[in-house]
């Protein structure tokens, strides 16, 4: 059995990428690769660095170290990774991998395991699932985006392999070496017990918005709308399952959110967040026509596909690739009242039926592109034992989103 070292920034699978790079464990163990998680992150039991969960190992870099440092001594790390550099040697020389993959490395560690990797025959790869824009605040996050785009356009070519969330960096990188091992890997996910769920009848729609929206996803223009389609009678419920920001909340101006079909439920535990998905007819997400939109794929929205749940979104380049409007969701050009007033209107003349048959097609999306069973399967019959053989089960994703993307380009 080869192994494999996955670095980076996340944790046990209880955030979205805790969520991704666990799931990847699970496909790499079906062609015998065992997976080792370091986490560049507090681990979440104090005073214990290693947690053995579902039959994976979590080594927890601690942060102890740096808690001390100084802002020159945090930026002198961001630039040089020496901490974590000689960290992640002492990992290697413990648990001896064939493979390591970077997720989302900031840099300055990737061009240290270059050369490291290369004189150890250690295949190297990178797990690329953001590209910040330089609009940042604190003089550390500014620094950080600038060192992540440099990697991105130069660092990364000399990898072993890419590993891209998004059609968008897919080709990027297809883009920039055309010889070099690209390969599309959305959020992947084992098949949900529940799919389908609850569907509302004709003249009623239950939304749900998933996630933290932070600085990344727009809310105001479909609380607006919804306020006023629900100004007499609630036709439109939403629930949103994450935290708004308070500046949302002030521009609102809304004191009773019930009065307007709006439940907020504040954070919730994901089999909870999957609970309220399933009793909705649709999830949303809008986000602005940026780097970081066209770039990230929305986890939430894949998971939402797998549960048998349609995404109304906006058009960016990015998540709603996969989205075939009035199939397996709904398409709006730009984010604005009247584009959300009119697709509230036209999903509210949809009957019952029609609902179910738009959830059918985005759980077949799912299985298409999303369930980890689906790519084992898909390459069953390919030779996955040599060299970078493992990775072939990636070639038919990679086939679904050239077609998908030469489809929206027609």
């Amino acid at each position: 059995m080869r192994k494999l070292l996955y670095i980076g920034r996340f944790g046990l699978p209880d955030t979205a990428a805790g969520i991704r790079v666990y799931n990847l464990g699970i496909l790499f163990k079906k062609f015998d690769i065992k997976t080792t998680y370091i986490c560049d992150i507090p681990s979440p039991t104090e005073e214990k660095d290693f947690i053995s969960f579902k039959g994976f190992n979590y080594y927890f870099i601690n942060q102890k170290l740096y808690k001390g440092f100084s802002v020159l001594k945090k930026i002198s790390e961001l630039f040089s990774a020496t901490n974590l550099y000689n960290k992640v040697k002492s990992y290697c020389e413990k648990e001896k991998p064939d493979i390591i993959l970077l997720y989302n490395d900031v840099g300055p560690l990737t061009k240290k395991l270059i050369s490291y990797c290369k004189k150890r025959n250690i295949l190297l790869g990178a797990d690329v699932t953001e590209w910040y824009s330089f609009k940042q605040k604190g003089i550390l996050q500014i620094m950080k985006s600038f060192l992540v785009d440099f990697r991105i356009r130069f660092l990364d070519k000399k990898l072993n392999f890419i590993l891209a969330v998004s059609p968008f960096l897919y080709f990027y990188y297809k883009k920039q070496e055309k010889e070099k091992e690209v390969y599309w890997v959305p959020p992947l996910f084992e098949p949900q017990e529940k799919s389908l769920g609850v569907t509302s009848e004709k003249g009623f729609l239950n939304i749900v918005y998933a996630g933290m929206m932070g600085k990344k996803d727009i809310l105001f223009p479909l609380l607006e709308t919804i306020k006023m389609i629900n100004s007499k009678e609630i036709k439109v419920r939403l629930n949103i399952a994450g935290n708004i920001s308070s500046e949302l909340e002030k521009k609102l101006k809304i004191e009773d959110y019930d009065k307007y079909g709006i439940k907020l439920l504040g954070y919730l535990e994901n089999e909870k967040v999957k609970e309220v998905v399933l009793k909705s007819d649709i999830t949303v997400l809008f986000r602005k026509k940026l780097k970081y939109a066209k770039a990230g794929f929305s986890s939430k929205v894949a998971e939402a596909f797998t549960l048998g749940i349609p995404v109304l979104c906006n058009k960016v380049g990015g998540t709603d690739l996969v989205v075939e409007h009035l199939h397996n969701g709904y398409l709006i050009d730009k984010i604005n009242k009247e584009n959300i007033l009119e697709a509230l209107n036209k999903l509210l003349l949809m009957t019952k039926e029609e609902k179910i048959e738009m959830k059918r097609n985005a759980l077949k999306t799912a299985q298409e592109l999303f369930l980890i069973s689906s790519y084992f399967e898909r390459n069953k019959y390919e030779n996955n034992k040599n060299n970078m053989g493992i990775f072939t089960l990636f070639k038919e994703s990679n086939k679904s989103i050239e077609k998908i993307w030469s489809k929206n380009r027609e």
